[in-house]
């Protein structure tokens, strides 16, 4: 019985001295699917929005080459160009606060470029989902998908 107790403390040793967690990922690589394939699930992204979905607000974000927010497009509204990160998530928020209040969006189709990098994508896609509709309900109807052109 004392050479399995001993045996079972050198084999927890070895374990514990040779475990070498793996680093914590910073990023992850996020590839948004094309358009064919999103046809072939039924799901055609040129499909006529029929009159009661109501009006899509379109929102592009554009990235820098080492993933960073380099300008936003709320529909004709265009800002962020040289502000930092924090600087754009605001006004991105605020612009969508008065641009949703003043009109009858229902839903907002998210364009993201394939460069932005994943946290900055989640905090965009956070700020969308908090918004509300002029009637008071929570914004349920978001889309994601490629930016044209990459």
């Amino acid at each position: 019985m004392a050479a399995m107790l001993d045996m079972a403390f050198q084999l927890l040793a070895f374990f514990i001295l040779t475990f070498r967690p793996s680093p914590i990922e910073s990023q992850i690589s996020l590839r948004m699917p094309d358009k064919a394939a999103t046809a072939s699930a039924g799901q055609s992204s040129d499909a006529p929005v029929s009159e009661s979905a109501g009006l899509t607000l379109t929102v592009s974000v554009h990235a820098t080459p080492a993933g960073e927010i380099a300008g936003v497009e709320v529909g004709p509204q265009t800002f962020g160009a040289g502000q930092a990160p924090t600087e754009t998530i605001n006004a991105l928020r605020a612009t969508l606060r008065e641009t949703l209040t003043n009109a009858e969006f229902e839903g907002i189709a998210l364009q993201v470029s394939d460069d932005l990098n994943y946290e900055r994508m989640m905090q965009v896609l956070d700020i969308c989902s908090h918004q509300t509709l002029p009637t008071g309900e929570p914004m349920t109807k978001i889309s994601i998908e490629r930016l044209p052109g990459g």
